[in-house]
């Protein structure tokens, strides 16, 4: 990920996945992975990572599951010519 660091510049870091907010008494608990764009700026979990610290995210490619029976497929989306897509995302420590 590319993040802004405390100098103001733009650094590449390794982040885990997943966002867990900083005054969550479940830190080992199951970190959030979505956050919807329309709503992104209303929910608490959200709210002081989207105004303070976000990022950019170069990825090969997504997951999306299509619900079918009693389970999921998962299909992988990848751009045709196999470049990077990149994501805009939030962070917290």
């Amino acid at each position: 990920m590319v993040r802004q660091s405390a100098d103001g510049r733009n650094r590449l870091t390794v982040l885990r996945w997943g966002l867990v907010p900083s005054w969550s008494k479940e830190a080992k608990g199951a970190p959030l992975i979505n956050a919807r764009s329309e709503s992104v700026a209303e929910k608490p979990a959200f709210r002081q990572a989207l105004r303070y610290r976000r990022c950019i995210v170069s990825v090969t490619g997504f997951f999306e599951w299509k619900p079918e029976g009693k389970g999921k497929i998962p299909h992988h989306i990848t751009l045709r010519d196999g470049t990077p897509m990149l994501f805009t995302a939030i962070w917290e420590s």
